[in-house]
């Protein structure tokens, strides 16, 4: 995989690792930050949790998510490497995110803002970025058309992207962008033109986000 990236001329910015609940993923994820050191990708992003939680839940997954992080802790300093927790559905499983992040070390933990997740049930107040955009590691960014319908190229659902790229100018975020979409709920299906499209929509929000 290195020498295909270097061959293309290609970073990768990111990996998306275990989540910090699962079973042995402090040890699966010590190996997930070790590729990505090998590679050269400084983040590795996970979800904290379940994608759905009940309140009563918070407590007991905070441990284990607490408890998986302390665990990597070193691994992640040794190899240079940070771990983004991304926001997953609004509510319990998100505040399990923030409560995390509250109390782990700010040079290898941060956060990773994934528009769709945001704005389920929505469109919402953008208030969960406002709240961690001091420990904003990374973007996954898509449009949502509806419940169940998301991760399409933006500019096909509700999303307000001018608002929403005008709060990340306004952080200290100065990394790459990741646009994650599917052709399976964009309007455009056909390869091509889903590429042409979604490379345009990225091109501009970058502008409107840091240009």
């Amino acid at each position: 995989m290195r020498n295909l990236l270097r061959d293309c001329n290609l970073n990768m910015d990111t990996i998306h690792g275990k989540p910090l609940h699962l079973p042995r993923a402090d040890s699966t994820l010590a190996a997930t930050v070790e590729s990505a050191a090998f590679l050269d990708v400084p983040i590795v992003v996970v979800h904290a949790g379940p994608f759905v939680l009940k309140p009563t839940e918070i407590h007991e997954y905070l441990e284990v998510a607490l408890a998986t992080c302390e665990a990597l802790t070193s691994i992640l300093r040794d190899n240079g490497v940070k771990l983004a927790l991304e926001n997953v559905h609004p509510g319990p499983a998100t505040d399990l995110v923030r409560r995390a992040l509250y109390s782990l070390p700010r040079d290898v933990f941060g956060f990773c803002y994934d528009s769709s997740h945001d704005q389920m049930g929505g469109p919402r107040p953008f208030t969960l970025l406002e709240d961690m955009s001091d420990r904003l590691l990374a973007l996954h960014l898509s449009d949502r058309v509806r419940a169940y319908v998301d991760h399409a190229i933006p500019g096909d659902g509700f999303i307000d992207w001018e608002n929403l790229c005008r709060l990340i100018r306004n952080t200290d975020y100065g990394g790459p962008v990741t646009l994650e979409v599917l052709t399976k709920h964009s309007r455009v299906k056909e390869r091509k033109e889903f590429v042409r499209l979604a490379f345009e929509q990225a091109a501009r929000l970058y502008n409107l986000a840091f240009a």
